[in-house]
C-alpha cells in the first residue's frame, strides 16, 4: 500500500514539475516568442509597414511577352542531356526552381517584378522614389583611400597557423558613417577592399521601416561569434528558445496525456497535424528540390 502511494506521489510531483516548467519558461521567453512571431509575419508579408506596395497579377498580363510561354522543363532538360557524356541515365525529377526577376524604374517609382517559372503568376513590388536631391558622391570620380589590406594581401602566415592552404582575403567589414548636407542626412557605406562607396538618403526610409528592418535583422541573426559579445548573448537566447520550444512540446504532451477524457480527441488532432506536416514537407520537397 505504501509503495503504491509513493509511486503515485512521484507521478504527481512529475506532473507538477512539468506544469511549472511549462508556465515559467513560457513567461520568461514570451518576449522572444512574440518577437519571432512578429518578424516571421514581416518576412511573409514584405510590404507590411513599408513604403513599397505589392500587387499580384494573373497570367493574362504576360500575353504578348517572352514570358507568356516559358520553355518546358522536360524539353530543356532533354537538350542539356544530349550535350552530356554518354552512359548517363535519362533525366528524372525534372523541375524548375526559382522565379524570373525583372527590375526597372520610372521618374517616381522603382519596380521589382517576379514571374513564376511556369508563367502562371506575376508579383510586382513598387517602391516610391525620393524627391531629387544632390548626391554627395556625384562629384567624386573615384576613391583612392589607403587601407592596410587588399584582396592581394599576403595571408600565408595566418593560413599556416590555421592549417588552411589557399586562403585569400575576399571581404572586409563595411565602414558606415553619416554626413549632413543642410537638412538632409546621408548614410555612407564604404568597402575598403574595393575602395567603393554608396550613399543612401536616410530620409527615404520612415521610422517604421527602419524599425521593421531592425526587427527582421534580429530574426535572421544566427551562429555564435568567435568572441563573447552582445551578439553572443543573443545566440545563447536563440538556443534557449529552441530548447524551450522542445520542452513546451514535451510537457504539453505529458499534460494532455494526463487528461484521460481528452486523449481520444487530442490523438485525432495530433495525428492530423502530423499527417499534414508530412504531406506538406513531401510536397515542398518535390516542388523546391530540397
Amino acid at each position: 500500500m505504501v509503495p503504491s502511494m509513493t509511486k503515485r506521489r512521484r507521478r504527481q510531483r512529475l506532473i507538477l514539475l512539468a506544469r511549472r516548467l511549462h508556465l515559467y519558461f513560457g513567461l520568461f521567453l514570451l518576449p522572444w516568442v512574440l518577437l519571432y512571431g512578429l518578424t516571421a509575419i514581416f518576412f511573409n508579408h514584405p510590404a507590411a509597414f513599408h513604403s513599397r506596395s505589392l500587387t499580384h497579377y494573373g497570367a493574362d498580363v504576360l500575353d504578348g511577352s517572352l514570358l507568356a510561354d516559358p520553355p518546358a522543363a522536360a524539353t530543356l532538360a532533354g537538350a542539356v542531356y544530349d550535350q552530356l557524356p554518354e552512359g548517363l541515365s535519362a533525366p528524372e525529377n525534372i523541375r524548375w526552381v526559382g522565379r524570373y526577376r525583372l527590375r526597372g524604374s520610372d521618374d517616381h517609382h522603382r519596380f521589382t517584378v517576379y514571374v513564376d517559372a511556369a508563367g502562371q503568376g506575376v508579383s510586382m513590388y513598387s517602391t516610391p522614389l525620393p524627391p531629387p536631391s544632390e548626391h554627395p558622391l556625384a562629384a567624386v570620380d573615384s576613391l583612392t583611400v589607403p587601407f592596410a589590406y587588399s584582396k592581394d594581401s599576403d595571408v600565408s602566415a595566418l593560413a599556416a597557423q590555421l592549417g588552411a592552404s589557399g586562403l585569400a582575403l575576399s571581404n572586409a567589414p563595411t565602414l558606415l558613417f553619416d554626413v549632413r548636407d543642410g537638412d538632409q542626412r546621408w548614410r555612407i557605406e564604404y568597402d575598403p577592399l574595393d575602395q567603393s562607396a554608396e550613399a543612401t538618403l536616410l530620409s527615404e526610409r520612415s521610422e517604421i521601416e527602419n524599425t521593421r528592418n531592425f526587427l527582421t535583422r534580429l530574426h535572421k541573426l544566427h551562429v555564435y561569434p568567435a568572441s563573447a559579445s552582445v551578439r553572443w548573448l543573443w545566440s545563447v537566447l536563440v538556443d534557449v528558445l529552441g530548447a524551450a520550444m522542445i520542452l513546451w512540446s514535451m510537457t504539453g504532451l505529458l499534460m494532455w496525456w494526463k487528461l484521460k477524457h481528452l486523449r481520444r480527441a487530442g490523438a485525432v488532432v495530433l495525428g492530423s497535424a502530423s499527417m499534414a506536416m508530412v504531406l506538406l514537407a513531401l510536397s515542398l520537397f518535390a516542388s523546391l528540390g530540397y
